[in-house]
C-alpha cells in the first residue's frame, strides 16, 4: 500500500514522509493490540488495511488543499480524525 510514489505524491516530503510514518505505526500497534480481546479494547472490531487507507486519503487531501489555499497545517485535526475518529 505504502510504496515510494506514495511517499513522493505530497509535497513537503519532510512533513508527508514521518506522518505517513506514524499513521502506520498506529495502525500497527492497533493491529497488536486486537490479539489481546477485551483486554486490548471494550468492544470487537476488525482494525483493516481499509481504516489506514481512510487515514491516509484524509490526511493527504488536507495537505493538498492546505497547499493550494496556502493556509497553515491543522494538526490537531488530523490527529483528531485519524486517532479519535478513525481508530476510535
Amino acid at each position: 500500500m505504502v510504496n515510494q510514489d506514495f511517499l513522493e505524491k505530497v509535497e513537503p516530503y519532510e512533513k508527508w514522509r514521518p506522518l505517513t510514518y506514524a499513521t502506520c505505526f498506529l495502525h500497527s500497534t492497533v493491529q497488536e493490540r486486537k490479539k489481546f480481546g477485551p483486554i486490548g479494547f471494550s468492544m470487537p472490531y476488525e482494525f483493516n488495511s481499509s481504516d489506514l487507507e481512510a487515514s491516509l486519503l484524509y490526511m493527504e487531501k488536507h495537505f493538498t488543499q492546505c497547499a493550494l489555499t496556502n493556509r497553515k497545517y491543522e494538526w490537531e485535526a488530523m490527529q483528531k480524525m485519524c486517532c479519535s475518529i478513525q481508530y476510535g
